[in-house]
């Protein structure tokens, strides 16, 4: 997937800001859904693909931090950036902690939030592309019969061959059998 088809969230109550970021991710080619609430955003059937979230620390109802924990609770796993003009180190310090990409404060210049966003969605693609082979691996494993999941059960223990009657043979180099020179 090409990082230019990710979508990019933005989460903040002022409209202004919203409009804003629309026409800055536009103009460079990012699609963007633009939420006046996390409720708003949380109606959202989660992303089929890479994206990540900008979001506001203080909103209504439910604020920034809040949204982080519901989506971490929900498996609703993307990079946040938080981009507020309330920030203080103590808010900044429990975002990244809960695994925030980044927490920057507002004014900040576009080439610093489109850099941000760039490395956010980076991100973003390489967990899916990991989880896209961890979805392979588990959909081959479910067409495994019970001898074939016994079989690769023991290979990666570490048991290659096995022969007949259940004896094993531990075929790794340090306990090859062979015998050492002086001996």
């Amino acid at each position: 997937m090409n990082i230019a088809d990710a979508v990019v969230f933005v989460v903040d109550d002022d409209t202004l800001f919203r409009r804003s970021m629309e026409r800055l991710l536009s103009s460079v080619g990012y699609p963007v859904e633009t939420f006046v609430s996390a409720w708003e955003f949380l109606q959202r059937e989660p992303p089929t693909g890479p994206a990540c979230l900008i979001l506001d620390v203080q909103m209504p109802e439910v604020n920034g931090l809040a949204l982080q924990e519901l989506l971490a609770g929900a498996e609703r796993l993307m990079p946040i950036i938080f981009l507020t003009g309330y920030g203080t180190v103590p808010i900044s310090v429990k975002a990244l902690k809960a695994g925030a990409a980044d927490f920057l404060q507002k004014p900040c210049t576009d080439q610093v939030l489109l850099d941000t966003i760039d490395r956010a969605l980076l991100q973003a693609q390489q967990a899916w592309c990991e989880h896209a082979k961890q979805t392979t691996v588990q959909q081959y494993l479910k067409t495994l019969t019970t001898r074939e999941r016994e079989v690769l059960a023991l290979v990666v223990t570490g048991m290659l061959h096995i022969a007949p009657y259940g004896r094993t043979f531990d075929t790794s180099p340090l306990s090859s059998g062979t015998r050492s020179l002086s001996g």
